[in-house]
């Protein structure tokens, strides 16, 4: 999908969503969302991720690349605000991690302030597959390291987007919000070759506007989608040049999931690419993944745990 495409489909997406900002009215008698203050929610999730990229030329080539480890067993705890969680690669889901110094590390966190969230995302992949004209090769000495996340603010305070992306809350009735946001990552290329050692650094700032809606369809089951799409920049320093272009970036997201008192599951998917401007002779674009099938289930928290919860969200105004 041509990026240009991608933008006018994000735009008509928000905008035919903007009516649900208000939920079903038959469903009066519900709250639009069950918090948790009193509890810690454990959550386990494996989930088919990574940040893929493709290399272009000027003359119209591309060479894109996957890193071999893309299967992660993700755990994570939230309580509050504060959602931690970090990724494991097991040999037993990654047939190819035995590829000669392969690795992955990821790490999410994810804290929640009132109607802001602020995400951070760190991406460490040794060992990629990289494919020219239908031709594959194993790259051994190419090395990505990704840093950075996203902020955004909830316009409706009916809408959850905890429900939508950690399960600490329940969305109980059909609610929808414009969700702004800020992208902010820092990506480093290292490529060793017959010991010769080579790097290019990107940095992409972005914003946009987003949409998403929970679609309660019972009282235990929810869909949800969403989309942000918008506009940045991107600063380029390769083989000691630093260029600037234009950065186009897309978010997708989407998932089905079930939630009780105590127990909650689901699958929930996301792709988000970023696009560059054609003003170098040879540019990078990003493409992040994911793919989760996930688990979880809440044990009531300490009583001092949430004694001095209570105390900080008095002193600075939160929700939670």
């Amino acid at each position: 999908m041509g990026m240009r495409r991608s933008f006018l489909f994000g735009f008509l997406f928000q905008t035919l969503f903007l009516t649900g900002q208000q939920s079903d009215p038959g469903q009066d008698t519900l709250p639009f969302k069950t918090t948790f203050p009193d509890k810690i929610t454990f959550r386990a999730a494996v989930t088919n991720a990574a940040n893929r990229f493709v290399l272009r030329g000027d003359d119209g080539t591309s060479a894109r690349y996957r890193p071999v480890n893309r299967n992660i067993l993700k755990l994570s705890v939230q309580f509050r605000g504060l959602d931690i969680g970090f990724g494991l690669t097991p040999a037993f889901i990654n047939p190819e991690r035995d590829q000669e110094n392969a690795r992955l590390r990821n790490m999410n966190f994810r804290l929640f302030l009132g109607r802001w969230m602020q995400t951070f995302d760190y991406y460490d992949q040794r060992g990629h597959f990289g494919e020219l004209e239908g031709v594959e090769i194993y790259l051994p000495g190419l090395e990505t390291r990704k840093i950075g996340g996203t902020t955004a603010y909830v316009f409706n305070p009916n809408f959850s987007f905890r429900a939508l992306v950690s399960q600490n809350e329940w969305q109980r009735r059909s609610a929808g919000s414009f969700v702004p946001r800020l992208v902010a990552y820092h990506t480093r290329y290292k490529l060793t070759l017959d010991e010769i050692e080579s790097r290019s650094y990107s940095f992409d700032l972005g914003m946009g506007p987003g949409y998403h809606y929970n679609w309660v369809v019972s009282n235990n089951w929810m869909f949800s989608a969403g989309n942000t799409t918008g506009i940045g920049v991107n600063f380029l320093k390769d083989d000691g040049k630093n260029t600037t272009s234009l950065m186009w970036e897309t978010i997708f997201r989407a998932g089905v999931n079930y939630n009780s008192e105590r127990f909650f599951g689901g699958v929930d998917l996301s792709y988000a690419f970023l696009e560059h401007g054609r003003v170098r002779e040879v540019r990078v674009d990003d493409r992040i993944y994911s793919i989760q099938a996930y688990i979880g289930y809440r044990i009531r928290a300490p009583k001092k745990w949430v004694s001095a919860a209570e105390k900080v969200n008095r002193k600075f105004g939160w929700d939670q």
